[in-house]
């Protein structure tokens, strides 16, 4: 489970270079990722407008945007030449929480994983999950955690949410299922 913050943009990890801006990596289910943007991909040009002599933080500018707006990027890669891609911008998530969940001795644990612990949950140690429902679980312990888990349309787990209510946080499953 992934609980994250989050900024309108393209997803992606950007350098400068000389003739433009390398992108490092992709992020993971980001507009970037979607469209195809590799690693070593140069951008040269940002809606029509050079990126030459630009500064890091103008070209997350022009990255950046409104949600659900197109952003169309002039790209160089090493082995197919130029290229023209237009991106949707998208909310980006970045993962402040990580959270692995598994089976245990017949049971369902919990762990911290990602570099912030939560509630009863810290990194390197396993917490068991005690059931309330089919779908939610709670923690024995000083934060009285509850993690409630829903489907997709197929069936499938995809969606966590810690302590349910008013101060709830809403993950989402990654990796196996």
């Amino acid at each position: 489970m992934n609980s994250s913050s989050s900024a309108p943009g393209i997803g992606a990890e950007i350098e400068l270079t000389g003739g433009g801006v390398r992108i490092r990596r992709a992020l993971d289910n980001s507009p970037s990722a979607n469209a195809g943007l590799k690693s070593g991909d140069v951008i040269t040009e940002i809606d029509g407008a050079p990126v030459t002599g630009l500064t890091v933080n103008q070209v997350i500018a022009r990255l950046r945007g409104p949600v659900n707006v197109q952003v169309k990027l002039k790209l160089t890669r090493a082995q197919s030449g130029p290229s023209e891609v237009a991106l949707t911008r998208a909310p980006i998530y970045v993962p402040n929480v990580e959270l692995e969940i598994r089976m245990d001795g017949g049971g369902l644990v919990a762990e911290a994983t990602g570099p912030w612990p939560i509630l009863d949950f810290t990194k390197g140690k396993a917490v068991a999950l005690k059931p309330v429902s089919g779908s939610e679980f709670f923690v024995d312990g000083p934060d009285h955690t509850r993690i409630a888990f829903a489907k997709d349309s197929t069936g499938k787990t995809a969606t966590a949410t810690l302590n349910p209510g008013p101060w709830e946080q809403k993950g989402t499953l990654v990796g196996k299922r």
